[in-house]
């Protein structure tokens, strides 16, 4: 597998294989973005393929736009980035909006992803 350079979140679509850009990330494939009818670690009613089905189903234009939409869901209930881990197949959905933007972990590390080519 070749990396390429990254990818813009909105440019992700169903089965892209990424890894995050950093040394330690393993690959995963994309999965889509979930829509915001259950809390974090349960499963979604709707996962869409990629940002454009996002956008037309919540009427909005931006990241900011559909975080301040979902702010007044309860908390843990919001869009996230679903993806399959390439080593073990486990489906995860560590990445979620704030301030605008899709971000991981605790300290809402930026999220950028690169794109992984088969080779």
């Amino acid at each position: 597998m070749k990396q390429s350079n990254p990818i813009r979140i909105t440019s992700l679509v169903k089965g892209d294989k990424i890894k995050l850009d950093m040394d330690f990330s393993d690959v995963e494939t994309f999965l889509g973005f979930t829509d915001d009818s259950s809390k974090y670690g349960e499963s979604p009613k709707r996962v869409f393929a990629n940002w454009k089905e996002v956008k037309a189903f919540y009427g909005i234009t931006s990241m900011k736009a559909l975080e301040e939409l979902q702010d007044k869901n309860e908390y843990g209930m919001g869009t996230y980035i679903q993806t399959r881990d390439e080593n073990d197949g486990s489906i995860n959905s560590y990445y979620y909006i704030f301030q605008g933007a899709f971000v991981w972990g605790s300290s809402a590390l930026r999220a950028k992803f690169l794109k992984i080519e088969e080779v």
